[in-house]
Protein backbone atom coordinates (compact mmCIF):
# COMPACT_ATOMS: atom_id res chain seq x y z
CA UNK A 1 0.00 0.00 0.00
CA UNK A 2 1.33 3.65 -1.00
CA UNK A 3 1.89 6.07 2.04
CA UNK A 4 -1.06 7.95 0.56
CA UNK A 5 -3.37 4.96 0.76
CA UNK A 6 -2.05 3.80 4.08
CA UNK A 7 -2.46 7.68 5.41
CA UNK A 8 -6.39 7.44 4.16
CA UNK A 9 -6.82 3.77 5.59
CA UNK A 10 -5.12 5.49 8.87
CA UNK A 11 -7.68 8.38 9.30
CA UNK A 12 -10.89 6.55 8.56
CA UNK A 13 -10.37 3.57 10.50
CA UNK A 14 -9.44 6.48 13.68
CA UNK A 15 -12.94 8.60 12.32
CA UNK A 16 -14.52 5.25 12.70
CA UNK A 17 -13.01 4.45 16.28
CA UNK A 18 -14.71 8.17 17.34
CA UNK A 19 -10.96 9.42 17.84
CA UNK A 20 -10.05 12.60 17.54
CA UNK A 21 -7.63 13.88 14.83
CA UNK A 22 -5.40 17.25 15.30
CA UNK A 23 -1.93 18.11 15.46
CA UNK A 24 -1.15 17.14 18.71
CA UNK A 25 -2.50 13.37 18.43
CA UNK A 26 -0.62 12.90 15.14
CA UNK A 27 -0.08 15.76 13.04
CA UNK A 28 0.78 13.80 9.83
CA UNK A 29 -3.45 12.94 9.58
CA UNK A 30 -4.18 16.04 10.77
CA UNK A 31 -2.44 17.93 7.83
CA UNK A 32 -3.27 15.37 5.44
CA UNK A 33 -7.27 16.50 6.09
CA UNK A 34 -5.94 19.86 5.78
CA UNK A 35 -6.21 19.38 1.98
CA UNK A 36 -9.24 19.48 0.31
CA UNK A 37 -9.39 16.94 -1.89
CA UNK A 38 -8.08 14.88 0.93
CA UNK A 39 -11.10 15.85 2.68
CA UNK A 40 -13.52 15.86 0.14
CA UNK A 41 -12.09 12.25 -1.00
CA UNK A 42 -12.51 10.94 2.84
CA UNK A 43 -15.93 12.50 3.01
CA UNK A 44 -16.98 10.98 -0.49
CA UNK A 45 -15.61 7.45 0.94
CA UNK A 46 -17.48 7.99 4.62
CA UNK A 47 -20.82 8.54 2.95
CA UNK A 48 -21.44 5.03 2.18
CA UNK A 49 -21.88 4.22 6.04
CA UNK A 50 -23.65 7.16 6.31
CA UNK A 51 -20.37 9.34 7.91
CA UNK A 52 -18.66 12.29 7.68
CA UNK A 53 -15.86 14.56 8.99
CA UNK A 54 -16.26 18.02 10.78
CA UNK A 55 -14.01 20.50 11.73
CA UNK A 56 -14.32 21.87 15.02
CA UNK A 57 -15.14 25.80 15.08
CA UNK A 58 -11.07 26.48 15.71
CA UNK A 59 -9.95 24.67 13.20
CA UNK A 60 -7.80 22.45 15.42
CA UNK A 61 -9.53 19.18 15.24
CA UNK A 62 -11.59 16.71 12.29
CA UNK A 63 -13.85 14.28 13.81
CA UNK A 64 -16.87 11.67 12.50
CA UNK A 65 -20.25 12.46 12.46
CA UNK A 66 -23.17 11.18 10.61
CA UNK A 67 -23.92 12.65 7.08
CA UNK A 68 -27.84 11.89 8.23
CA UNK A 69 -28.44 12.71 12.07
CA UNK A 70 -32.14 11.79 11.33
CA UNK A 71 -31.07 7.97 10.23
CA UNK A 72 -32.84 6.02 13.41
CA UNK A 73 -29.63 4.54 14.44
CA UNK A 74 -27.86 8.18 14.32
CA UNK A 75 -30.72 9.50 16.27
CA UNK A 76 -30.09 6.95 19.05
CA UNK A 77 -26.40 7.50 19.31
CA UNK A 78 -26.46 10.98 19.11
CA UNK A 79 -28.78 11.03 22.04
CA UNK A 80 -26.91 8.38 24.13
CA UNK A 81 -23.64 10.49 23.48
CA UNK A 82 -25.19 13.58 24.57
CA UNK A 83 -26.36 11.63 27.91
CA UNK A 84 -22.93 10.61 28.71
CA UNK A 85 -21.48 14.04 28.01
CA UNK A 86 -23.98 15.68 30.50
CA UNK A 87 -22.65 13.50 33.20
CA UNK A 88 -19.47 14.62 33.04
CA UNK A 89 -19.97 18.15 32.36
CA UNK A 90 -20.30 19.68 35.62
CA UNK A 91 -16.93 17.97 36.45
CA UNK A 92 -14.99 19.18 33.56
CA UNK A 93 -15.93 22.87 33.68
CA UNK A 94 -14.67 22.80 37.08
CA UNK A 95 -11.66 21.00 36.51
CA UNK A 96 -10.96 23.75 34.03
CA UNK A 97 -11.57 26.32 35.72
CA UNK A 98 -9.36 25.23 38.23
CA UNK A 99 -6.53 24.66 35.53
CA UNK A 100 -7.31 28.11 34.80
CA UNK A 101 -6.74 29.35 38.70
CA UNK A 102 -3.70 27.49 38.94
CA UNK A 103 -1.69 27.98 35.59
CA UNK A 104 -0.62 31.79 33.53
CA UNK A 105 -2.59 30.97 30.84
CA UNK A 106 -5.62 32.92 32.05
CA UNK A 107 -8.25 31.27 29.58
CA UNK A 108 -9.15 27.33 29.14
CA UNK A 109 -7.32 24.63 27.56
CA UNK A 110 -6.85 24.05 24.34
CA UNK A 111 -5.21 21.84 21.68
CA UNK A 112 -1.32 21.83 21.58
CA UNK A 113 -1.53 23.14 25.39
CA UNK A 114 1.06 21.86 28.12
CA UNK A 115 -0.03 20.84 31.57
CA UNK A 116 2.51 19.57 34.23
CA UNK A 117 1.07 18.25 37.05
CA UNK A 118 3.91 19.47 39.06
CA UNK A 119 2.82 23.23 38.24
CA UNK A 120 -0.41 22.14 39.43
CA UNK A 121 0.31 20.17 42.59
CA UNK A 122 2.83 23.26 43.70
CA UNK A 123 0.01 25.88 42.79
CA UNK A 124 -2.42 24.20 44.91
CA UNK A 125 -0.34 23.02 47.40
CA UNK A 126 0.26 27.13 48.39
CA UNK A 127 -4.24 27.69 48.12
CA UNK A 128 -6.55 26.70 50.55
CA UNK A 129 -8.94 27.64 47.83
CA UNK A 130 -7.51 26.01 45.38
CA UNK A 131 -7.05 22.84 47.50
CA UNK A 132 -10.67 23.14 48.74
CA UNK A 133 -11.88 23.34 45.24
CA UNK A 134 -9.84 20.26 44.06
CA UNK A 135 -10.85 18.32 47.21
CA UNK A 136 -14.94 19.05 46.35
CA UNK A 137 -14.02 18.38 42.44
CA UNK A 138 -13.00 14.66 43.62
CA UNK A 139 -15.92 14.07 45.98
CA UNK A 140 -17.83 12.19 43.30
CA UNK A 141 -18.68 12.79 39.58
CA UNK A 142 -16.21 12.02 36.62
CA UNK A 143 -13.10 12.68 38.66
CA UNK A 144 -14.27 10.79 41.96
CA UNK A 145 -10.79 10.26 43.61
CA UNK A 146 -10.22 8.33 47.16
CA UNK A 147 -6.69 9.78 47.23
CA UNK A 148 -5.85 11.57 50.36
CA UNK A 149 -3.21 14.35 49.30
CA UNK A 150 -3.08 16.71 45.86
CA UNK A 151 -0.67 14.85 44.19
CA UNK A 152 -2.50 11.60 43.96
CA UNK A 153 -5.77 13.81 43.61
CA UNK A 154 -4.48 15.42 40.70
CA UNK A 155 -2.79 12.00 39.03
CA UNK A 156 -6.33 10.45 38.85
CA UNK A 157 -7.52 13.36 37.14
CA UNK A 158 -4.67 13.55 34.58
CA UNK A 159 -5.35 9.91 33.91
CA UNK A 160 -9.01 9.86 33.76
CA UNK A 161 -8.35 12.78 30.95
CA UNK A 162 -5.35 10.79 29.25
CA UNK A 163 -7.99 7.40 28.74
CA UNK A 164 -10.78 9.66 27.75
CA UNK A 165 -8.87 11.08 25.04
CA UNK A 166 -8.19 14.99 26.26
CA UNK A 167 -4.17 14.33 27.15
CA UNK A 168 -1.44 12.31 26.00
CA UNK A 169 1.50 11.83 27.34
CA UNK A 170 4.89 14.18 26.64
CA UNK A 171 7.50 12.77 27.27
CA UNK A 172 8.41 9.87 29.55
CA UNK A 173 8.05 10.94 33.27
CA UNK A 174 3.94 10.42 32.96
CA UNK A 175 3.75 14.05 34.50
CA UNK A 176 3.73 15.92 31.42
CA UNK A 177 0.53 16.13 28.98
CA UNK A 178 -0.23 17.40 26.17
CA UNK A 179 -3.77 18.72 25.40
CA UNK A 180 -5.39 17.18 22.43
CA UNK A 181 -8.32 18.08 19.54
CA UNK A 182 -10.90 16.86 22.00
CA UNK A 183 -10.79 20.15 23.98
CA UNK A 184 -12.16 21.82 20.59
CA UNK A 185 -14.94 19.19 20.29
CA UNK A 186 -15.82 19.88 23.93
CA UNK A 187 -16.53 23.41 23.76
CA UNK A 188 -18.71 23.25 20.47
CA UNK A 189 -20.51 20.96 22.21
CA UNK A 190 -21.00 23.16 25.04
CA UNK A 191 -21.64 26.05 22.88
CA UNK A 192 -24.63 24.17 21.46
CA UNK A 193 -26.07 23.18 24.76
CA UNK A 194 -25.71 26.69 25.71
CA UNK A 195 -27.55 28.11 22.68
CA UNK A 196 -29.99 25.22 22.51
CA UNK A 197 -30.93 24.25 26.17
CA UNK A 198 -34.40 24.54 25.56
CA UNK A 199 -34.24 21.96 22.93
CA UNK A 200 -35.50 18.41 23.92
CA UNK A 201 -33.26 15.36 22.82
CA UNK A 202 -34.60 14.79 19.73
CA UNK A 203 -34.15 18.42 18.20
CA UNK A 204 -31.18 18.47 19.93
CA UNK A 205 -29.74 15.15 17.97
CA UNK A 206 -30.88 16.76 14.73
CA UNK A 207 -27.76 19.22 15.10
CA UNK A 208 -24.68 18.86 13.11
CA UNK A 209 -22.92 20.19 16.39
CA UNK A 210 -24.20 16.98 18.21
CA UNK A 211 -24.20 14.31 15.00
CA UNK A 212 -20.63 13.09 16.34
CA UNK A 213 -19.83 9.55 16.50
Amino acid sequence: MSDTGSTFSAIVQQLLAGNVICEASNEHLFRYLQDDQNLADIRQYLHRVNRSVRETTDGKAYLCCYSDPNETEAKQAIREQFRLLAGDLESLVKWLRLVMSCTSAGRPIVSGDILQEAELISAIASSPVQAADLDELCKAGLFKSAASDGKGKIRQITEKLRQDGYLIPRGKSGASFLATGKWSWLYDTMEFIQMHEALDEDEAGKSDQMGLI
